[in-house]
């Protein structure tokens, strides 16, 4: 901006001026490039002062504030003139969204319409019905439903259609027989009815009275006058069922097959307490004695019917009788409890028949002798109906072997006793049974009392045993038997008697041998001895006979014998004999083999052994026992030229008392009494 001067010159010189004066422009307007039509915006110019106003106020007018109105599609040019005279240009745009066209109202749920609009990329909303993006629309609730189609700017044009509501579902049954009738409803009134295929099912309009033509299905449709919007509903025209055939007649308990050759039916029971049904194969079972009508349904109301009779089962009664019996005997019976007239009743042995049927009395029954064993029931058939029933429980036969009771006894320790003795007679039973009875004889006389399987007394020579079983094993025949018989011997008791004899006898020197000897009678073959100096046992002294040195003067020796003899076992005392000793105590042998001593006697354990023998160079042994005869000294010593000189020491283990000193030559034994005193 400012002032210029401007020249116009001829050329000749000769000029003319004038100052032009340059003014500011005002400041460049604000605001949006576009606006919606019928919508308005407000422009802005920084420089105060000037005027606002349009190129085309039939597209965009503006008011002195800026305010821009869109009135139709297109672009005008919005100026800002200042004072000075100058201006701003904005071109604003004004963008017109075509109407929607194809509205138009539809039924809820589901009912369906397409819309457009000439405007090309833009977008579908709405509310109550949805829009697709090529604008095809789908109801959902009833109501007042707005569509909305806005391109990019933002800018919309909207379309209001009404929804209608549907009628109410349409009731009734929807199945048919051909040539019947069913009548369908609506409770929204004021419509009409038709029938999709005519040729199966016709509907007057009016009334929704549905006849069945033909087999097959038809869509009847209730239509609204005024909307147009309808429910439909469609319907099954069945064929008439074919007439039930199969048994009328059925037992309590059992089950019959109906059929029909009519496909596609529901089998049912006119009562349930009477006859079941099963509703896809038509199997009936009886329950109840009466009558009932089983219905066979295809479709709604296409029947065919028929009656059954279910008859009553034979009364239920008790098999009785059986049990066991024994083989030998003829059988046992089986009955039955009760009976009734008009009713069979059969006998089986398991599955087996037993004999014929036997014809009711309303009594009790008897089928006789059973031999066979088994176990037994009874079917009972009513000879009318036919139908059967097994009677309760069961009746079990079972044969017992018979057998034969035996015993044998066996006398303890045997047959043979000493007097005095106890027999014990035990019983082996055979077939006995569980509890049998004895009873004991002896000599053919019953003793009181010999109950038991054993028998035990005290018998005489001669005595005969037998005893009596009597048996309560089942099927026992005898159920009495006797036994072998016994014999017992009976001998009588043996006491041994014994006498003993001394040699040489009495009297004898001291150190002399003496042999006793002991005769038996009744001591048998195997007695037993004992021998006894002064009443005391003597070791080792138990043979026939008793050999010793050693007695002293006054001895009295017996002999105690147990006798070995059958019956013997008694012990009993010898006679007793006293033998005499002559005391020679001194240097001189007791029995002499030559002209020996001993010396000195008594002494302290050391003495001498001196003095001419027959041979004259020999081996002599010298033994030296005490009274017992044991052993306390032996020594070997040489006889030189028929001279013995031997010198002897018993030593100090050696105790004081009396001993015997051997000496043993080959002509004889010398025997000396020595007494040791240390």
């Amino acid at each position: 901006p400012g002032t210029v001067s401007i020249s116009y010159s001829l050329g000749i010189g000769c000029t003319v001026s004038r100052p032009v004066t340059v003014n500011s422009s005002p400041a460049s307007i604000t605001g949006p490039d576009n606006i919606c039509m019928g919508s308005t915006t407000t422009l802005h110019d920084a420089s105060t002062g000037g005027v606002w106003s349009t190129s085309d106020a039939a597209t965009a007018t503006v008011t002195s504030g800026g305010a821009v109105y869109g009135a139709r599609g297109g672009v005008a040019v919005i100026k800002y003139t200042i004072p000075t005279g100058c201006y701003a240009r904005y071109p604003m745009g004004v963008i017109q969204v075509p109407a929607i066209t194809g509205v138009h109202n539809i039924c809820a749920w589901g009912d369906t319409m397409t819309v457009y609009d000439s405007l090309a990329g833009a977008s579908w909303t709405s509310t109550l019905v949805t829009v697709s993006d090529s604008g095809a629309v789908l109801s959902d609730a009833p109501g007042t439903a707005v569509i909305t189609y806005t391109e990019s700017h933002g800018c919309f044009v909207t379309a209001t259609l009404t929804v209608n509501p549907l009628p109410a579902e349409i009731s009734g049954n929807p199945r048919l027989c051909m040539g019947l009738t069913t009548t369908l409803y609506d409770s929204t009134a004021g419509g009409s009815w038709s029938s999709g295929a005519i040729a199966v099912a016709t509907v007057i309009p009016a009334t929704g009275v549905v006849t069945g033509v033909t087999t097959g299905s038809s869509v009847i449709t209730y239509t609204l006058p005024v909307t147009g919007c309808r429910q439909v509903l469609t319907v099954t025209v069945r064929p008439v069922p074919s007439p039930v055939t199969g048994t009328a007649n059925v037992c309590a308990g059992a089950t019959t097959t109906l059929a029909d050759t009519t496909s596609g039916g529901v089998w049912s029971s006119g009562s349930t307490t009477i006859a079941s049904v099963t509703a896809t194969s038509g199997l009936v079972s009886g329950i109840a004695a009466g009558t009932t009508n089983i219905t066979y349904t295809v479709g709604a109301s296409c029947t065919a019917v028929k009656q059954v009779t279910v008859n009553a089962l034979p009364p239920v009664y008790t098999v009785t009788g059986g049990g066991s019996y024994c083989s030998s005997s003829t059988g046992v019976h089986i009955g039955l409890s009760n009976s009734g007239t008009g009713i069979n009743y059969q006998l089986y042995d398991g599955s087996t028949l037993t004999g014929a049927a036997m014809a009711g009395t309303g009594h009790a029954l008897d089928f006789g002798l059973l031999t066979a064993a088994g176990v037994y029931t009874v079917t009972a058939t009513n000879s009318t109906t036919s139908c059967a029933d097994n009677m309760a429980g069961s009746a079990t036969i079972t044969i017992i072997p018979s057998v034969t009771p035996m015993m044998n006894i066996t006398a303890n320790p045997g047959t043979t006793l000493c007097a005095g003795n106890t027999v014990n007679v035990t019983s082996l039973a055979t077939n006995g049974g569980a509890a049998p009875q004895y009873q004991w004889s002896v000599n053919g006389a019953t003793v009181s009392g010999a109950t038991s399987a054993t028998y035990s007394y005290t018998p005489s020579t001669g005595d005969v045993i037998i005893a009596t079983l009597t048996s309560d094993a089942p099927c026992a025949t005898p159920a009495s038997v006797n036994s072998n018989t016994v014999t017992m011997t009976v001998n009588p008791e043996l006491i041994p008697v014994t006498v003993i004899t001394a040699s040489p006898g009495s009297p004898i020197l001291i150190g002399e041998t003496e042999t006793f000897t002991a005769t038996v009678t009744n001591g048998g073959t195997g007695a037993t001895y004992q021998w006894k100096i002064n009443g005391t046992a003597v070791p080792g002294a138990t043979n026939a006979s008793y050999v010793t040195a050693n007695i002293s003067n006054g001895d009295t020796v017996t002999c105690i014998v147990t006798s070995g003899a059958p019956c013997g076992g008694n012990t009993a005392s010898s006679n007793s004999v006293g033998i005499t000793v002559v005391n020679n105590v001194g240097v001189k042998p007791l029995n002499s083999v030559g002209e020996v001593s001993l010396y000195p006697n008594p002494n302290s354990g050391m003495f001498t052994i001196k003095g001419p023998i027959e041979n004259t160079d020999e081996e002599v042994n010298i033994v030296v026992t005490d009274l017992l005869g044991q052993q306390v000294y032996h020594s070997t010593t040489v006889v030189r030229n028929g001279m013995l000189n031997a010198e002897v020491q018993l030593g100090k283990s050696v105790a004081n008392g009396m001993y015997l000193v051997s000496v043993q030559t080959a002509a004889g034994v010398m025997v000396f009494h020595v007494v040791v005193e240390q």
